[in-house]
């Protein structure tokens, strides 16, 4: 009987597969962090924590400064007009009285100004116009009452009071985010370059 070199040729069987062959194998888990990695992450988000409340902090601390700044200008004025007004109040000139109240117009929170005498009679007034725009620079927040006595010779002849605008957070906030964000980044910056070494 005659075979074919096919049929000659052994077949191949579980028991005959060659030892070296590579089998697929299913992927383990990936890797966990490093115990270093972790650390550097914690700490990331702790500084990045910690330098956005100090931001904030910064940024009401600069309000409060600019509020008190605004009182102390206005509180200066209102001395420095009270002591111009005590000798036209004892002389009784009224044109200089007034004059010298409209002069406050260059103060640009300014609301109003009234003087009056020892008695509470009105010796003059300041408005400021009512406008639709409010001039550059001037504070818009709510108003302050400021007083100065007015003495004359020793002896109180008056009292001249101002209505100031006091500084509101929205009209600081473009300078003050421009002066957070640069120590926030610059922060995080440091914050990245240390955690990237440790991890």
């Amino acid at each position: 009987m005659t075979y074919s070199q096919e049929e000659m040729r052994p077949k191949s069987s579980p028991m005959t597969e060659p030892v070296g062959r590579t089998t697929n194998v299913a992927a383990g888990p990936a890797p966990t962090a490093t115990f270093h990695a972790r650390v550097a992450g914690v700490g990331l988000v702790t500084t990045l924590v910690v330098l956005v409340a100090a931001c904030l902090t910064f940024m009401l601390q600069q309000w409060a400064v600019a509020r008190t700044q605004s009182h102390q200008m206005y509180a200066g004025l209102a001395q420095v007009t009270a002591m111009t007004e005590a000798p036209a109040i004892a002389r009784g000139d009224r044109p200089y009285i007034e004059a010298s109240l409209q002069a406050l117009a260059g103060g640009r929170s300014l609301e109003s100004a009234r003087l009056v005498d020892d008695k509470g009679a009105l010796l003059g007034a300041y408005q400021r116009p009512a406008t639709k725009t409010p001039a550059k620079g001037a504070a818009t927040g709510p108003l302050e009452t400021i007083t100065a006595d007015v003495v004359a010779d020793g002896r109180k002849v008056g009292k001249l009071t101002f209505q100031v605008h006091s500084p509101r957070l929205t009209a600081l906030l473009p300078q003050f985010l421009a002066l957070t964000f640069a120590l926030l980044f610059g922060g995080i910056g440091v914050a990245l370059f240390l955690a990237r070494g440790m991890a």
